[in-house]
């Protein structure tokens, strides 16, 4: 399936930032986290056409993850000098990690 056309992550009605206060989404969006997510990723999204010859254009495959989400990864192991462990267990666990992604309302704790 092509990258190209960027569909953000639909949030369900168990999205964790449903859960914080005003004064902790707050935080959440004033600090590193919420940077990220209004200026990185607009501009890696815009990355995610250079990646479409790679993509199966049958629509009867799996869809695969967004290019852009693995490259704000990327950038988020090497700001924060991460190994792949320490990056997998944050991207998992922390809501801060979640929240600069925009993965809030997926369920990647499995």
């Amino acid at each position: 399936m092509s990258q190209s056309k960027f569909k953000p992550i639909q949030m369900n009605l168990f999205d964790l930032t449903y859960s914080l206060s005003d004064r902790k989404l707050r935080m959440l969006e004033s600090g590193w986290p919420g940077y990220f997510n209004r200026v990185i990723i607009p501009e890696l999204v815009k990355l995610e056409s250079i990646f479409e010859p790679l993509y199966s254009k049958n629509t009867n495959t799996r869809p695969s993850t967004p290019t852009y989400l693995v490259l704000a990864m990327l950038v988020l192991k090497d700001l924060f000098t991460l190994t792949d462990e320490e990056l997998e267990r944050s991207v998992t666990f922390s809501l801060e990690y979640q929240f600069a992604l925009g993965t809030t309302s997926l369920n990647i704790s499995r």
